[in-house]
């Protein structure tokens, strides 16, 4: 069976190149992390007990 060149092309896989190489997905706002959680945030984001 004979190959055809647009089956070739099509199940080669697409080059990705990275546009940003210093691309940092974690970096956060210098100005956000000096923001302070309200008492309530604070209150949520604790575990909940389980009494068992």
């Amino acid at each position: 069976m004979k190959i055809s060149q647009r089956l070739v092309e099509l199940s080669t896989p697409l080059s990705r190149r990275m546009s940003k190489v210093t691309y940092n997905p974690f970096k956060v706002n210098p100005t956000t992390q000096h923001v302070v959680a309200s008492e309530r945030l604070t209150e949520l984001a604790k575990p909940k007990t389980r009494h068992l």
